[in-house]
């Protein structure tokens, strides 16, 4: 995660529990260094390497899976670096005053991510998921699921 979204956490929710919390940012003291199970690095790349070095430390994998929780600089990396797979899980928001919001998600390449059936998000999600348009406190959303088909697993 960005620096903004991991300030957007309030205090007592940080770091995120029950997994391990990598920030990127060029502020190197963002997190105390005795912080359980979190980082800060520079580069989404760094991230990477991180992942790759906490999972050799260990004779089991401990990292598998990556969930990239914003903001839009890193969505856009990680989306943009090569040699994974990449999956992206989206809620899209529908109102009259979208266009006051001030961070939306980067315009997806339609070319490299393709929109999945429905039943392909249960899937990987492992749980149901409601399909089509969710209304709730009168806001209208949708849950979306696109997927590199060339590194699909």
């Amino acid at each position: 995660m960005g620096r903004k979204t991991w300030e957007s956490f309030p205090d007592p929710f940080r770091p995120l529990p029950n997994r391990y919390n990598i920030v990127i940012t060029s502020n190197s003291n963002l997190i105390p260094a005795d912080t359980p199970h979190s980082a800060v690095v520079p580069s989404f790349a760094a991230a990477l390497a991180l992942i790759d070095s906490l999972n050799s430390q260990h004779d089991q994998v401990l990292i598998d899976r990556v969930f990239v929780v914003g903001g839009g600089r890193v969505y856009q990396e990680a989306m943009e670096t090569p040699g994974h797979h990449v999956q992206i899980f989206i809620t899209r928001v529908q109102f009259e005053d979208a266009d006051i919001c001030d961070a939306f998600f980067p315009p997806i390449d339609t070319k490299r991510f393709t929109l999945q059936p429905h039943q392909r998000l249960t899937d990987v999600a492992a749980f149901a998921v409601p399909s089509g348009v969710q209304t709730e406190s009168g806001l209208d959303y949708e849950f979306l699921f696109y997927e590199d088909e060339a590194t699909r697993i």
